[in-house]
Order: C-alpha cells, then sequence, then structure tokens
C-alpha cells in the first residue's frame, strides 16, 4: 500500500493481529496485492470458514485491473467497483438509504469495502449483514482493498446471496456489485433493482401525478367505448392471432 495511507489501531485490531486501514485518510494507490488477498482471507477464514473455499476457489473475472483515476479503484469486466474520484461521499450516499437509527442494517454487495465501513460508524447499529452476490468479485476486491476493519467488527455477519431467501429491510446497495452479481444471486439483485426503482415509479404512475390524470382523462372515453375481448372468442377457430397495444410513446408517433 502508498505511504500515503495512515492506519490505526483498535482493541479489535489487536485481539485478532489485524492493522486497519483509516478511511479518513484515504488517498495514494492502490495495487494488486496477494499479501492484502490472504490477510483479508485469513480474517474471513477465523469468522466464517464455511465461506474460504468458494472465496479462494472462485474463477476470475474476464477484465480485471486499477483505473486511472485521481483515487484508483478496481475494474471488473469494464464496470468500475467503485468511485474513482471520491469513495468515501459515494459510500455515504448509499448509507444514506439506512434510517440514522437503524438498529440492524443489510448491504448488497461488498464493492470496495467502503459502504460496510461507513454504517458501521454509527452507534445505534447493533448488526450488519454483507452478502456477497459473486464469490469472484469479493476475491478481486479481498486482492486491491484492506477489508480488515469491517470484517473484524463483532456486528458485522457475512453471508451469500443464496443465504437470503427474500430482499431484508433496511438495506443498503453497491450499484457495481448488483451488476457484476452472478447467476446463482439474479433474483435477489432484481429485488433490490425493484425496491430501489419503486419510490421513482411511485412518483412517475402515481394518482398524484397529474399529467397521468390528464391522459387517462383523455383516453376515457375510449376505454368506455372499448369492447369485451370476450366478442372475439370462437370466431376464428384453428387460427393463429396476435393483439397490439402502444404505451405514451408511441401514441406520440402514430
Amino acid at each position: 500500500m502508498g505511504e500515503a495511507f495512515c492506519f490505526a489501531e483498535s482493541s479489535l485490531a489487536k485481539d485478532l493481529s489485524v492493522t486497519f486501514l483509516d478511511y479518513e485518510n484515504l488517498h495514494g494507490a492502490i495495487e494488486i496485492d496477494g499479501n492484502l488477498r490472504e490477510a483479508n482471507l485469513d480474517l474471513v477464514q477465523k469468522r466464517w470458514p464455511h465461506l474460504i473455499t468458494l472465496l479462494q476457489q472462485a474463477p476470475p473475472l474476464g477484465e480485471y485491473g486499477l483505473t486511472d483515476t485521481l483515487q484508483p479503484t478496481l475494474s471488473l469486466d469494464g464496470i468500475q467497483l467503485s468511485s474513482g474520484y471520491n469513495r468515501l461521499s459515494e459510500a455515504a450516499l448509499q448509507a444514506s438509504l439506512v434510517p440514522q437509527g437503524a438498529s440492524q442494517a443489510w448491504v448488497y454487495g461488498i464493492g470496495s469495502g467502503d459502504l460496510p465501513v461507513t454504517l458501521l460508524k454509527r452507534t445505534t447499529l447493533r448488526q450488519l449483514q454483507v452478502i456477497i452476490l459473486n464469490p469472484a468479485v469479493a476475491a478481486a476486491s479481498f486482492a486491491c482493498f484492506d477489508h480488515r476493519q469491517w470484517l473484524a467488527d463483532p456486528r458485522v455477519n457475512l453471508l451469500t446471496a443464496s443465504a437470503v431467501k427474500e430482499l431484508q429491510r433496511p438495506f443498503a446497495a453497491v450499484p457495481a456489485c448488483l451488476l457484476l452479481a452472478e447467476d446463482d444471486a439474479a433474483r435477489l439483485r432484481d429485488l433490490v433493482f425493484l425496491e430501489l426503482a419503486t419510490p421513482f415509479s411511485r412518483e412517475k404512475h402515481g394518482v398524484g401525478n397529474a399529467q397521468l390524470v390528464e391522459r387517462l382523462n383523455e383516453n376515457l372515453d375510449h376505454c368506455q367505448r372499448d369492447g369485451n375481448v370476450g366478442a372475439l372468442f370462437d370466431r376464428h377457430r384453428g387460427k393463429n392471432g396476435s393483439g397490439g397495444w402502444c404505451g405514451t410513446n408511441s401514441s406520440r408517433i402514430f
């Protein structure tokens, strides 16, 4: 790690023989480091031994490298794992989805580790469940970022997506990890995406949307005159049929 990194020790770190990264002084370069990967995995081995084989044997990703940005980060298959310019601000924005007074939270995706660290600064938080959405992404991140601070925190529990059947709340998510989720995590990833999109959908399609109400009123007469589909039954036996309809964008065109 670069000389610009600052480190601090805590009592928990001493118990686990771990030196922690001071995230308040996050500058300088990162590098792909096998020793750092092993240090992270050693801590996983101590706390969650059932996960170690999964992480150690995770297949390598297609594209794998560091970005040439103000704050270098890891790029996996063309997707940056975190911001290349202000990782801490990005993590704070993601963490804002979790209410300040929450005693428990869920994090979907490990990312660079900034999101778990940000949430663990809250003294009201008693338990943090961190979900691995892709073991290969987690293994790659362990080789570039020092995750030992949050891995060693006794409030943290590390899980795989297969262990989580339904979306849990309150939660925060690492966008890059959602995009890089493995197939086994696809359902959970989709639930997270849907939940994140729900406020926008409600705003755009709710009864309080004046533009939507206006469009409905404009088409009310057409809807009332539209016949029942049952009138088409038994009229063309043995033949193929098709139906078509258009949304608001198509209505403007036609």
